[in-house]
């Protein structure tokens, strides 16, 4: 038994190997959604509006209860990257305290359920996925619903409706954060429907109660098709048919996860022997576990956590099938943290797979007086765990760092500017980095000290950004030259409006001819600095030559 004084010393040691595998990642800046979620709650004043109004570019998502976040802590920390580094470093440490109390709920070890939760904390996918500031809406559906799920688990242990409620009301939270909310879902699904014990009748009068969860979901989706427009789908789909990316995204899914999960591209010979042998340690742990008793609860357990991996590959594969097949863990490091989002809900399962199938053994353990080989497996494990993560974020870091020098330097030169109220247009050309010009409008929108000057404007490199951010009024703007749409079919890609502001989707064609009127300006990169050009481009001893970054089917 363990006292409640080391119970919060095993908590804080949790939060504290979080925070410090991401410690390289705190001197870090912004990048690509980053910058668009703190430029977004600029425009609009009522924080519960993305409720009932789209809100993330393409209309593909539902995610209100972020976008919410994103408002406070706009409001609260404004554009300084390290408040909101911690805040996203708290929130992980948050999984990880409701993971370890979900594991200890369902296999009665709070030591096995500590450890497991202490190597999900230092490992890659975590921290890769909380070092990029735009997956809080990963980290507060797995908030959210790993507290349902220790509702649920409790609930299939009493059938108290107080938990039954707890349960539902949890998941409809976590179902505002992020839709890959859907596989905590089909793990509580199995403890429902799972008898509680083995002479208990497959069909069940008591499984009616499964029958909750498939109408929350079923809720969600009316409530998403309401306040989405089908655009977002439609504009996925224009790059593969569904069909397609079905394949390629469960394909990718999984010919990846060995080495996302291994670690083995990123492991040098010490770290790399650390690991093999505490996942021999594990094996044999689990070869163990083999010869011991299954109980119904344990099978259950680790039902659901293979419930919980499959599913969470499942509802990513629109993303996956356009993202996940580039990338190769171990090609580059800032890739490897922007993609471990997408194992970071199968790792959660992950953890419910080792408790169900370890409890038995290691118990054994600690009963002939062996627990330190437990804890020598563990400290294998996480180390090389630890490892890699800081140096996945460190180079992670070090790539935002030239983001952020890149488009302080165009706040700090537009800053300069006499810009008109209305017609606004700002070249900033020369720069020659792709990612910048990605997401250049949002950029200059979320770090300008005021707004009202430059929400009018239009702002690009030699490519239109993937959207730009404007005053709703300035819409019209988008339809005239040098613009033209982004097709979609045979029309284009409607706006998103969202308080004041905007979404606007167009592109800059090869070949069009800039406006040269005076509310458009021309800054070139030059000794580290965008210096003003204007005068040369409308001489023509400077040519401005667009591309068109979308894919051919959205370009003209």
């Amino acid at each position: 038994m363990i006292s409640p004084r080391m119970r919060f010393l095993m908590g804080a040691l949790l939060a504290v190997a979080g925070l410090l595998a991401m410690r390289s990642a705190l001197g870090g800046a912004f990048i690509f959604d980053d910058y668009s979620l703190l430029a977004l709650p600029r425009f609009f004043d009522n924080p519960l509006l993305p409720f009932w109004h789209e809100h993330v570019e393409g209309g593909l998502h539902y995610r209100p209860l972020g976008l919410l976040l994103w408002w406070i802590s706009q409001r609260l920390f404004g554009a300084e990257p390290l408040p909101h580094y911690l805040l996203n470093a708290a929130l992980l440490a948050v999984v990880v305290l409701a993971l370890w109390r979900l594991l200890t709920r369902i296999g009665g070890s709070e030591r096995l359920a500590f450890a497991i939760a202490l190597g999900f904390a230092v490992h890659p996918v975590a921290i890769g996925t909380s070092a990029w500031l735009s997956n809080r809406y990963e980290l507060l559906a797995a908030i959210f619903g790993l507290l349902a799920l220790g509702q649920a688990w409790r609930f299939r242990l009493s059938r108290d409706r107080s938990a039954l409620a707890a349960s539902l009301g949890l998941f409809a939270v976590a179902l505002c954060a992020k839709e890959n909310t859907v596989a905590l879902i089909s793990a509580a699904f199995v403890f429902w429907w799972w008898p509680v014990n083995h002479s208990a009748s497959w069909f069940r009068k008591d499984q009616w109660v499964c029958l909750w969860l498939v109408a929350l979901v079923a809720l969600w989706l009316l409530v998403r098709h309401v306040v989405l427009e089908s655009s977002g789908t439609e504009v996925l789909f224009a790059y593969k048919s569904a069909a397609d990316l079905f394949r390629d995204g469960m394909t990718a899914w999984i010919t990846k996860l060995p080495s996302y999960a291994s670690l083995v591209p990123r492991l040098g010979w010490t770290t790399g022997l650390m690991l093999l042998l505490g996942l021999a340690g594990m094996v044999g742990f689990m070869l163990q576990s083999l010869r011991s008793g299954w109980s119904s609860h344990r099978v259950c357990a680790l039902l659901a956590g293979l419930a919980m991996i499959a599913v969470a590959a499942i509802v990513q594969w629109p993303r996956t099938g356009l993202v996940l097949m580039n990338l190769d863990f171990g090609a580059d490091a800032f890739m490897d943290v922007l993609a471990a989002r997408y194992y970071f809900m199968a790792a959660v399962g992950f953890a419910i797979v080792l408790v169900a199938v370890l409890v038995p053994p290691v118990s054994d353990l600690g009963k002939r007086g062996a627990a330190w080989l437990p804890a020598v497996v563990v400290l294998l494990v996480c180390i090389p765990f630890f490892s890699v993560s800081q140096h996945i974020v460190r180079s992670y870091r070090s790539q935002t760092i030239v983001q952020n020098e890149l488009a302080n330097a165009a706040v700090d030169a537009i800053a300069k500017l006499d810009l008109p109220v209305a017609d606004c247009q700002i070249h900033l050309l020369g720069t020659g980095n792709l990612q910048f010009g990605f997401y250049v409008d949002p950029a200059v929108k979320a770090l300008s000290a005021d707004l009202s000057r430059v929400e009018n404007c239009y702002i690009q490199t030699e490519t239109a950004p993937w959207y730009y951010l404007v005053n709703a009024s300035e819409v019209g703007r988008s339809s005239q030259p040098p613009f033209t749409p982004a097709r979609l079919g045979d029309g284009s890609i409607q706006p998103i409006f969202l308080g004041r502001g905007a979404l606007v989707f167009v592109n800059l064609p090869p070949g069009a001819e800039p406006d040269l009127g005076p509310g458009s300006f021309f800054l070139e990169w030059k000794d580290n600095a965008f210096v003003d050009i204007g005068d040369a481009v409308r001489a023509g001893r400077r040519t401005v030559e667009f591309a068109c970054f979308r894919p051919p089917s959205q370009c003209p």
